[in-house]
């Protein structure tokens, strides 16, 4: 009996903690609502003063449900009790309770914020407000992109410029060399007079032949290439860096690559198709399959078979014309479009690219062509270039040095009116 008594009388502590607690609470929540009564109409915009109001309004209500179930319990006990507990007086208990549902919402409803308030429907203390949803036509004009722009989709990386393959150079020698001048030495005549001739006393002199040598020479012409751009640029964008670099290298390759085809010499290098005393073969009425088959003919005629052709340079129209041409059944000689593999013409490689001259295809022997390297490509950067320094600017410059030499112009034979 002494236990049931403990409890009683602990329970009875825990009611009058809790009831105070309820005081605390509601002076928390009469001070919030003579505050909000101030505000008036400004209420109904002023969204932190609400919530705050709204939650000492249900902190006092959960109080006042934990005071209700206390009680209850209380009570139980109570009447359970056999020789009567000390008891505290039911109505202290309830003292607070007829305050909770009146005075809070009939003496704030009375107030001019509270008909502000009402305004917004089904709004109540502890209960989350209802939204009232735009219309159609205010939907529209909140979400003009005029008034909210979207953000852009930004598509990773740089899209290039188409540029030309290196494929010239890829298979053509490269050689370093130290000197600015590579000079050459090469057999200029050899007559053979070797013959039969009578032995003993009636024997004739042997033939004399000939042999003569002579030498030439090219340089190395230097060719440069700049691009400038600023600091800032670099320094908000540094992968820009690496982009500069490759289209400076590139440039530089590009023009190397047409000036051995094309270069006219003197200021330029001299290229292939302009070297002195290459073979030459016009073409006839015949088609085009015969055109280059009888200037390889020429170089091994020519060579003494010395020098195998084993390449055809071509600009692409030139191409065109060789892989669409037809037998007399309209077939095509090199399969038609689903034909698969590498296609070689007479057992030569079609290097096919824009730089070759249309109409002049160049069919040779890709080991006589040396390209000398004197300084290979090479990137630098300045700022003293002009008055660069002082608008923070930059220049970028890629330069090399490089020099052209057939070893035998009988080993290269250009087609001219190729296709016409």
């Amino acid at each position: 009996m002494s236990d049931f008594k403990t409890t009683v009388r602990e329970l009875g502590r825990e009611l009058e903690a809790k009831q105070a607690q309820a005081k605390t609470a509601w002076a928390e929540f009469s001070t919030l609502r003579d505050d909000a009564a101030k505000l008036g109409a400004e209420l109904v915009t002023n969204e932190d003063a609400f919530t705050k109001l709204d939650e000492a309004g249900k902190a006092y209500d959960g109080i006042c449900d934990q005071i209700n179930a206390m009680q209850a319990k209380y009570n139980r006990l109570m009447e359970l009790a056999a020789d009567g507990a000390p008891a505290m007086p039911a109505t202290e208990a309830k003292a607070e309770k007829p305050e909770r549902p009146q005075t809070p919402f009939e003496r704030f409803k009375a107030s001019m914020a509270w008909k502000h308030i009402d305004e917004r429907k089904g709004m109540q203390f502890g209960v989350t407000p209802s939204a009232e949803l735009a219309s159609a036509v205010g939907t529209k004009t909140l979400m003009d992109t005029s008034d909210y722009p979207s953000i852009n989709f930004q598509r990773p990386g740089i899209i290039p410029l188409p540029q030309a393959p290196l494929s010239i150079l890829d298979v053509v020698r490269m050689i370093p060399t130290d000197k600015e001048t590579i000079e050459y030495v090469y057999e200029k005549t050899f007559t053979n007079t070797a013959a039969e001739t009578a032995e003993g006393i009636d024997a004739s002199i042997a033939s004399e032949g000939t042999l003569d040598f002579d030498s030439g020479t090219v340089s190395c012409k230097w060719i440069p290439f700049v691009i400038p751009s600023t600091r800032q640029l670099l320094s908000d964008e540094p992968r820009l860096e690496a982009w500069i670099n490759e289209r400076l290298v590139r440039g530089v390759k590009t023009r190397l690559q047409s000036q051995v085809i094309n270069g006219g010499g003197t200021a330029d290098l001299t290229g292939i198709a302009n070297w002195a005393s290459i073979l030459s073969q016009d073409c006839g009425s015949d088609d085009v399959f015969a055109h280059i088959h009888k200037a390889k003919t020429k170089i091994l005629v020519n060579t003494y078979a010395n020098y195998a052709p084993n390449a055809i340079l071509l600009h692409p129209e030139d191409y065109e014309r060789v892989i669409l041409e037809e037998d007399g059944e309209n077939r095509y000689y090199f399969g038609g479009p689903l034909a698969d593999g590498a296609r070689t013409i007479w057992g030569m490689t079609p290097i096919v690219h824009t730089a070759v001259t249309e109409g002049s295809p160049i069919v040779l022997d890709l080991s006589v062509v040396e390209v000398y390297v004197r300084e290979g490509v090479q990137v630098s950067v300045s700022d003293s270039h002009d008055d660069f320094f002082t608008k923070n600017k930059l220049m970028w410059m890629a330069q090399g040095r490089f020099a052209n030499l057939v070893t035998q112009a009988k080993a290269v034979c250009e087609l001219t009116d190729f296709g016409s």
